[in-house]
């Protein structure tokens, strides 16, 4: 089934907007990739924002915009903040930063290379007390949450740089690096569990979907059995997977080739539906629970979908860049635009004009 892109609703960004915060000194809120993870994420009555260029950590009060505290990371941030509780993990291109989560101050931090060159691409994860953290040389790490002290190191990743942000499910971490193996891993030992060779490189967040684990590459998607590593089916796509996320109702993917960017709609590895997005162009998918919708950054553009089909809902019209993945509550949406505006909206209801 093909849709189109038109939206059933229109709403301006400034229509929607309760506040606006400009964070200042900041040339590049947003980097070149998107996860899926939001950025601010809303802890609490706390925003906490990660800036790519100049690296900092912004808390804002949620309910205003005032800034509570800023913190410099001293290179290129990260893309999203991890929630540990009285505590949050950033990172940069070449560190790891515990940071106090009412202050900004750091409490530990872990710089493997040193400063020089870009070496950490893939996102930190919490694994229980343990936070891993994967880099370019293809090593694993896990640390302590709470003192920083280093529980394991592997090269799982065999010298293959390892860019992916990974998953977990409670028990396993799972890990892709750029010469296309997927791994699983113990997360208190680093122990490997399993590995697997999949078509095409992946940079991008693996996923759980239920009993499987869904690799998105260059040249497709690869369902594995979460138990043992083996393909339970593979999608070829026809194009470069750029985004994918989990919904109740299977995975939603957007794939571009040379002509066109679509969104397909997949469940147990086959296409439920599929709509034509247009030209080419960098997107980025993130399902929000509190709504049961999937938020949709676009150049130039932000769209909200349903989640088993892709269909638009709403579009909001007057997006300057393209924004990091949104934050969403039942009534509010908060995004960080290219520029460092953050704003709150409030959600779209089908009774606006």
């Amino acid at each position: 089934m093909r849709g189109t892109p038109r939206a059933a609703h229109i709403a301006t960004v400034a229509s929607l907007t309760r506040w606006k915060q400009k964070l200042r000194g900041i040339t590049f809120a947003t980097g070149p990739g998107r996860i899926g993870l939001p950025n601010p994420v809303l802890i609490g009555r706390t925003l906490l924002v990660s800036t790519f260029s100049p690296g900092a950590i912004f808390a804002l009060d949620a309910s205003t915009g005032a800034i509570r505290w800023r913190t410099d990371l001293g290179s290129y941030g990260g893309p999203a903040v991890l929630d540990c509780g009285p505590i949050i993990v950033a990172k940069t291109s070449q560190e790891i930063l515990c940071l106090d989560r009412r202050t900004g101050a750091v409490r530990w931090s872990y710089c493997p290379y040193g400063r020089e060159n870009e070496h950490i691409y893939s996102m930190p994860i919490r694994c229980g007390k343990n936070v891993l953290v994967a880099d370019r040389g293809g090593y694993v790490r896990g640390f302590d949450l709470e003192s920083g002290a280093v529980r394991f190191s592997v090269n799982a990743g065999r010298d293959a740089q390892v860019n992916s942000t990974p998953a977990y499910d409670g028990r396993t971490a799972y890990y892709s690096s750029n010469a296309g193996d997927v791994f699983a891993l113990d997360p208190k030992s680093g122990a490997e569990r399993w590995r697997r060779g999949v078509p095409g490189a992946n940079t991008r967040k693996l996923l759980v979907l239920g009993p499987l684990l869904a690799v998105a590459t260059s040249s497709g998607v690869t369902f594995l059995r979460r138990s043992n590593g083996s393909v339970h089916a593979v999608w070829p796509g026809g194009g470069e997977v750029t985004s994918a996320v989990v919904t109740p109702h299977g995975l939603l993917v957007t794939c571009r080739d040379e002509r066109s960017t679509r969104l397909v709609a997949l469940k147990s590895g086959k296409v439920t539906s599929e709509r034509d997005l247009g030209a080419p162009a960098i997107d980025s998918l993130r399902y929000a629970p509190a709504t049961g919708l999937v938020y949709n950054s676009r150049i130039m553009g932000f769209v909200i979908r349903d989640a088993a089909t892709g269909a638009p809902q709403w579009e909001l019209t007057g997006v300057a860049d393209m924004t990091a993945d949104a934050e969403v509550t039942r009534s509010s949406i908060y995004l960080l635009d290219m520029r460092g505006t953050v704003r709150a909206l409030d959600h779209p209801r089908k009774n606006r004009t």
